[in-house]
């Protein structure tokens, strides 16, 4: 039943026993006027949830009249128990004390004064006790209302952090994705571009140059398709058994990428220095990363002709990196350092604890250095 419904229905029922039992009891020539005070008093319930204290007064002076014309305590007393079930519902713990200890001294000394009232007996608690009683069901009422209330907030918080949480997570897949995409497909693409580019400057005078950059090309391209095929069965497939797996490039790896960079037309010197460890995985695959957006962007912003130097030194407590190029390549100078790829440099770095310079050297060029650690703080 709705709680609207409720509110209505219990002040009529109360009024018909109010009515009702008196004359049961034989009270019939008090009728009349426990008509009038009863509806008085009933009429006050239905303002019990907006005034439950000035509603408990008035149905408690409604009552006491009531005992008085008809020598009953109950059923007079309905109207002040349910008073004061909305009272326990709706103060403070104290204020109900107080009103209830105020309604029961209220019908106490009305029943005292009054020794004509039937089946009442002071000596005995139990009478009285309904008050109490009705007082701690509203007080039970309120404690279970709030201790639902709170579930369903703790409830709704939590459904809030585990969309917060899903929501992250599906950025940062999102980035990794655009991360790896940029880096491998990336530097497919700008050695395609550059070979290209070689190949249609030369095709009139080096057919054999011309067949090399093609064969670049078709390797990039492979190379490009295979990743793009990788990465799309990773965003399709549900079942994470059947995920395609393949492990991550790591510090060994970097030779073959300096491999494919000079085959790409750039001279590229790679020097590894101080004394050789192991490393956290994370770490070599984030240097993998540096070592290839730093050529790929050799590439496209030096060309084919640059020189550059790849250095690798291993410190005490982590990795210096560093890859820089003159400049001296055939590719017109373009700027760098605003770019997605000098972006995802510094993310990865950052990630694990480092730190990223990047800039023009002079007299031409560009550098990217970074300091990995290779200990968790």
């Amino acid at each position: 039943m709705h709680e609207r419904q409720i509110v209505w229905l219990v002040p009529l029922v109360v009024f018909a026993l109010v009515v009702a039992l008196p004359a049961m009891e034989g009270h019939r020539e008090e009728t009349w006027a426990q008509l009038v005070v009863g509806a008085a008093g009933c009429a006050a319930l239905l303002l019990r949830v907006r005034w439950p204290l000035p509603v408990l007064v008035v149905t408690l002076a409604c009552a006491l009249v009531s005992m008085a014309l008809t020598t009953l305590v109950f059923p007079a007393a309905l109207m002040v128990l349910v008073a004061l079930v909305r009272v326990g519902m709706s103060l403070p713990v104290r204020v109900v004390a107080a009103s209830t200890a105020v309604t029961v001294c209220a019908v106490y000394f009305t029943v005292d004064l009054a020794r004509n009232i039937k089946s009442f007996d002071l000596s005995s608690a139990d009478q009285l006790g309904w008050f109490v009683a009705a007082s701690a069901a509203g007080v039970a009422v309120a404690n279970q209302r709030r201790f639902v209330a709170e579930a369903e907030e703790r409830a709704l918080r939590a459904e809030q952090s585990r969309e917060a949480e899903a929501h992250r997570r599906v950025s940062e897949e999102r980035l990794r994705i655009a991360q790896e995409l940029h880096d491998v497909i990336g530097h497919s693409i700008a050695v395609i571009n550059v070979q290209a580019g070689t190949a249609a400057h030369v095709i009139d005078t080096s057919p054999r140059q011309v067949r090399q950059s093609l064969e670049l090309i078709r390797r990039a391209s492979s190379s490009a398709m295979e990743e793009i095929r990788t990465t799309l069965g990773l965003l399709r497939t549900t079942d994470p058994q059947h995920l395609p797996v393949a492990p991550a490039p790591g510090l060994d790896d970097v030779s073959a990428l300096v491999d494919g960079a000079r085959a790409g037309g750039l001279r590229v010197g790679y020097i590894v220095g101080g004394p050789v460890r192991e490393v956290p995985h994370v770490v070599g695959t984030t240097v993998y990363r540096l070592v290839q957006e730093a050529l790929t962007n050799a590439v496209k912003y030096a060309g084919a002709g640059a020189n550059v130097e790849v250095r690798l030194e291993y410190e005490e407590h982590g990795l210096h990196l560093s890859v820089e190029d003159d400049g001296a390549g055939t590719a017109a100078a373009g700027p760098q350092g605003s770019g997605l790829g000098l972006r995802g440099m510094r993310e990865r770095v950052e990630a694990v604890g480092g730190t990223l310079e990047v800039g023009h050297r002079r007299p031409g060029g560009f550098r990217v250095a970074a300091r990995i650690p290779t200990e968790a703080p």
